[in-house]
């Protein structure tokens, strides 16, 4: 029988007692204490928590029918157009008639004697037409009108309609509006842009003293339609 060396039996011995003071001090951690204390952790902070300037987002607000609206219009067109236009026309016309009839009531026809010889006639015609144009334009509106959802298509678009009207003395401004939206287009503080309005209409009519100073008159639009020379 071989001989076991004498220090394999402290070694053993240490073993066996360090065993259970591993087991003991697993169950002391903090870790083990805090899982069986509690079995479910508590979850992670939010943001909402840790930040100061956080802000929560509202609800998107639910759009019945005629509700209120804020509609901003703010349109800038600019047009230029350029344009000649040139046309010459020269003719020269030489006619001579060299027969002709004679009726003698409704039963005979013959041919009449031209007794001063035949008739002739002959002319000349020029005409010069010039024409030069430029057009320049610039156009801008912006304000800021109520409307009011005037209905609800079935596939969620809105329709808005505004009309407002300003009396300054005896001038007076109407401005109306109406056009097709999607709910998305309108922004959380009830504003809708007139870029996102399908089939926007919008008229502006002005009437006083200042207005008749430069509107034309019905005789003068009426030469501007025909345009007779």
């Amino acid at each position: 029988m071989p001989r076991i060396p004498y220090l394999v039996f402290p070694a053993a011995a240490l073993a066996l007692m360090t065993i259970p003071l591993f087991a003991q001090a697993q169950s002391a951690s903090l870790l083990q204490q805090e899982t069986r204390e509690s079995p479910t952790s508590p979850p992670p902070a939010s943001l909402k928590d840790s930040s100061w300037t956080y802000e929560e987002l509202q609800p998107p607000r639910e759009i019945k029918l005629h509700d209120i609206v804020s509609v901003r219009v703010d349109i800038l067109a600019r047009t230029i157009a350029d344009g000649e236009l040139r046309r010459r026309k020269n003719s020269k016309y030489n006619a001579v008639l060299k027969d002709w009839i004679f009726l003698e009531g409704l039963r005979s026809i013959r041919r009449g004697r031209q007794v001063e010889g035949d008739p002739a006639i002959s002319g000349s015609l020029q005409s010069d037409y010039r024409s030069k144009a430029e057009l320049e334009t610039r156009e801008s509106l912006a304000f800021n009108l109520a409307a009011e959802i005037v209905d609800i298509r079935p596939n969620g678009n809105l329709v808005v309609e505004g009309r407002a009207k300003v009396v300054i003395n005896d001038e007076v401004w109407t401005y109306t509006l109406s056009g097709l939206c999607r709910p998305e287009s309108i922004g959380p503080n009830n504003v809708v842009l007139s870029r996102d309005i399908v089939n926007l209409d919008i008229r502006k009519i002005e009437t006083g003293a200042v207005a008749a100073g430069y509107q034309r008159g019905w005789f003068q639009k009426v030469f501007d339609v025909f345009q007779p020379f």
